[in-house]
């Protein structure tokens, strides 16, 4: 057994910070025994928080890495290398043989089929025909039948049938001077928007009207203002047994009452096959016609009928040429590039009262 002695017991008066069985100490020995309390508790607590820090540092950069540490889907290293794509070569083109260039050869234009409607006529040599239309009127006709007898020139007049009823013996002058007459409809209206029968019963009873005022039949029909559909020409030609025939030389002459206009428009655009659209009712288009006949003849031209005209059309000839050689591409866009050659419309007659 040890000899030492055993530490003393605490003394029963000495005072005690949070023993509440004995009566409050002193004050003196109150704050003295908070102080000690702090202490001794400030040193545990500071341990502890050292501990606390240093397990964080230490642990901190272990869950780092961790997280950062990439999957086995995400890691590249241990993804399988797939083998690159065989791309086939390309075939080499093979340059197609040039076709032989063609010889240029004149070859004729044979056209779709059966030929019914006309504008113009493609002719050898300087023939025209000049037509009025809407006649026969009582006074202008007449009139324009001595210009044309005094020049023996020969014209083509596509009468109105109410009108042709009304002066049966203008047409039979027509007729006995060598001019031709055709069918211009009965009353004079838009035919494309008319039904079969009603269009059938226009060319019908002015044909009949010519008939009786001259014993001629009229081969050849005008559709007023130029309206006639496809359709309808197909089977008023099958049918009724008439050529369409337009024109290609309009001088507007019912829009313009100017007889200058009038011969000018004319004398502009006239050429070889021309058919001239002139409307004898009207003073000032039969006033124009001495100087445009004039001049006309001076120019070499020939008057002949439609019917004239049409029998002297010639196959359009036409030379083949060899392809041209590929053009560089042009460094600016657009260029060299053909334009389009303009297209000429001939505008809308309206039939002047």
């Amino acid at each position: 057994m040890s000899d030492s002695p055993e530490p003393p017991l605490p003394d029963d008066d000495q005072p005690w910070l949070f023993d509440f069985s004995k009566p409050p100490a002193p004050p003196r020995s109150r704050w003295r025994g908070i102080l000690n309390f702090i202490t001794v508790w400030r040193l545990q607590f500071g341990i502890g928080l050292a501990i606390a820090l240093i397990g964080w540092v230490w642990l901190r950069p272990s869950a780092h890495a961790q997280n950062n540490t990439p999957s086995r889907a995400e890691n590249p290293k241990e993804e399988v290398a797939k083998p690159p794509a065989v791309v086939p070569p390309s075939p080499v083109p093979v340059p197609a043989t040039p076709a032989p260039a063609a010889s240029p050869v004149q070859a004729a234009v044979k056209p779709a089929g059966p030929k019914i409607s006309w504008s113009s006529v493609n002719v050898d040599g300087p023939y025209i025909a000049i037509t009025f239309d809407d006649g026969p009127h009582i006074s202008n006709t007449p009139k324009l039948l001595a210009m044309l007898k005094q020049r023996n020139i020969k014209a083509t007049f596509f009468l109105v049938g109410e009108c042709a009823k009304q002066y049966p013996e203008i047409v039979k002058r027509e007729v006995a001077e060598g001019h031709e007459i055709a069918n211009h409809s009965w009353s004079h209206p838009n035919l494309a928007k008319m039904s079969d029968e009603a269009v059938r019963g226009q060319l019908q009873r002015t044909g009949d009207a010519i008939v009786a005022a001259c014993g001629v039949k009229p081969k050849i029909m005008r559709p007023p203002y130029g309206e006639l559909s496809s359709r309808q020409r197909a089977w008023v030609n099958a049918d009724l047994g008439y050529k369409i025939i337009l024109w290609d030389v309009d001088p507007l002459d019912w829009k313009f009452r100017n007889s200058e206009h009038v011969s000018h428009e004319i004398l502009t655009h006239t050429h070889n096959g021309s058919i001239i659209l002139v409307h004898d009712i009207h003073a000032t288009s039969v006033d124009a016609m001495p100087a445009t006949l004039d001049a006309l003849l001076a120019r070499g031209f020939k008057f002949v009928t439609v019917s004239e005209l049409l029998a002297m059309e010639t196959a359009k000839v036409q030379v083949a040429q060899p392809a041209p050689a590929p053009a560089a591409t042009p460094s600016v866009a657009g260029a060299g590039t053909t334009p389009k050659p303009s297209q000429k419309t001939n505008g809308k007659r309206k039939r002047a009262n």
